[in-house]
């Protein structure tokens, strides 16, 4: 790649492909599509698009279902030099249309049954509403737009859940989605032999390297639905049969697969990223893959920031290590790290701090949301570089490698004492017995904050829950160990495949048992 492509369209740098390589194959959808099928797909699309007219970096809602034609819909979109929102399908219809209204969507694409849900789920009337279908300009060479320029406009704005339960926005611009395809191409060693499985919602920051990247370097991708994930068999079997070489999923789906799969097929690239994965998981990964990565990132700084690269036989004790994730290792090309203390200043390696992310992926900000914006992305330095406040505790290791320790935000203190859930994860996992488990906080009757845990046993065994409970006395302080259990078939997922916290909070469809009432009352 030229350096001038870092500031490309990302619908162009795929279209070179298409020019270079028409018969090869881009995507395995409903069918599969070569690059000269996507690329005329895509130039069909961005036809009817330019006909309605909208200003540049106007908003457009997408809910489609998941075929080649949603791949050549979001290019077209990006072509025309307009900005895609994702909404998932399987969101209730007043969350997607919280996120219409709060992008300021001038535009939403979707199926005729989807349509009316979101019409439907307002109060007030909503922008105007396409079926994509209808949007088909035919003909050998429809009347498709010039490519509008990339660089700093805006490419997509992708909603995330905010912490008041308001989703909240990042915009990300062409540029910092160019940069970290980029990036990720190189890290990866994705090449055109290569093949992407993408299986994450649109609305999942991951899916823009699970679609683009392969279709960037000239690979293919395998485009499936995550559904999928709860039948390991059909999964293992539709590697297989189409040779995928890389597969990306959060530790919760790797837990579930390997220990589904008696034989899983060997992969060139196995990728975990989304949430903290156990270095008891982590040393797994690379038994099943010529290179195993750990890699994080929040959304605000376009997917990746740093990348580890796991080993089958790693460290598992020692200054500075972390209980409950493997490192998430070093920054990625143009980003860089800060570790701050609570005064703001940088803290010495060894010492624990919040990891603040900057360089190339840094996002534009929050839609709509100045104040958050402020808050969340600041200028530091002399150079008043910007960098974006992750809320994630961290050490950097003489070697330079970031270990996680948690969040900032859901730590919560009993008696006193500051407590990391996964810490309590880690505990549970030594159990012979628990094959997953999941901690979080509940609130009790009083207006306190008490600790859950819920576990998934390995088949045919169990434990009486204040077995268990005396189980982690022995090794958690008295205030870490939960008061409260559920057993579960399955830990909750959010769409996007990290474990659902909040699910796991006291509801009526599940059986709750209370233990140890002292300490939940306390």
């Amino acid at each position: 790649m030229l350096t001038a492509d870092r500031d490309a369209n990302l619908a162009a740098l795929i279209a070179r492909q298409a020019q270079d390589t028409p018969d090869a194959v881009a995507v395995i959808a409903d069918r599969v599509w070569t690059y000269g099928e996507l690329h005329a797909r895509m130039l069909a699309f961005a036809a009817g698009i330019a006909r309605l007219g909208l200003p540049p970096e106007t908003t457009v809602a997408v809910q489609v279902r998941r075929d080649g034609d949603m791949v050549a819909l979001l290019l077209a979109i990006l072509w025309c030099g307009l900005a895609y929102v994702p909404i998932d399908p399987e969101d209730p219809p007043e969350r997607g249309r919280r996120i219409v209204t709060s992008a300021g969507c001038g535009l939403v694409l979707g199926g005729p049954a989807d349509l009316d849900r979101l019409r439907q789920a307002g109060e007030t009337d909503p922008p105007a509403m396409i079926d994509p279908a209808s949007l088909i300009v035919t003909g050998p060479t429809p009347d498709a737009p010039a490519c509008a320029t990339g660089k700093d406009r805006l490419a997509y704005v992708l909603f995330t859940s905010g912490s008041t339960g308001d989703p909240k926005g990042v915009e990300i611009e062409h540029r910092q989605l160019v940069n970290l395809l980029l990036a990720a191409r190189d890290l990866l060693r994705f090449g055109r032999a290569d093949r992407y499985l993408a299986i994450a919602t649109i609305a999942f920051d991951i899916s823009v390297v699970e679609l683009f990247l392969p279709l960037l370097a000239g690979g293919s991708v395998l485009l499936r639905s995550r559904s999928m994930l709860r039948d390991p068999a059909r999964l293992m079997a539709e590697l297989r049969d189409h040779a995928v070489t890389h597969v990306q999923l959060g530790p919760s789906s790797w837990s579930v697969l390997l220990q589904s799969a008696t034989v899983f097929p060997h992969l060139r690239v196995a990728i975990s990223t989304g949430e903290p994965i156990t270095p008891a998981l982590a040393a797994r990964l690379p038994q099943i893959a010529d290179l195993a990565l750990n890699l994080y990132g929040p959304t605000e700084t376009t997917v990746w920031a740093t990348g580890y690269r796991l080993e089958a036989s790693p460290a598992t004790n020692g200054p500075g290590l972390s209980a409950i994730s493997a490192p998430i290792g070093t920054p990625l090309a143009d980003c860089t790290a800060l570790v701050l203390g609570p005064d703001g200043a940088p803290v010495a390696d060894g010492q624990e701090g919040e990891l603040l992310i900057g360089g190339a992926g840094v996002a534009r900000g929050y839609r709509a949301r100045p104040d958050l914006t402020a808050e969340r992305f600041i200028r530091l330095g002399p150079d008043a570089l910007r960098y974006y406040r992750t809320g994630d505790l961290v050490r950097r290791d003489p070697d330079g490698v970031i270990h996680y320790f948690g969040r900032n935000d859901d730590q919560l203190k009993v008696r006193g004492v500051r407590i990391e859930p996964r810490e309590i994860e880690q505990a549970l996992a030594r159990v012979p017995e628990v094959a997953q488990s999941a901690a979080t906080w509940f609130e009790t009757g009083s207006g306190t904050r008490g600790l859950i845990a819920a576990v998934v046993w390995h088949k045919g065994r169990s434990l009486q829950f204040e077995t268990l409970q005396g189980l982690l006395q022995r090794s958690l302080p008295q205030a870490m160990v939960p008061s409260r259990f559920v057993a579960l078939d399955r830990l909750p997922q959010t769409a996007s495949g990290k474990i659902d916290r909040a699910a796991i909070a006291p509801r009526p469809t599940y059986w709750w048992r209370r233990v140890n009432r002292a300490m939940h009352d306390h």
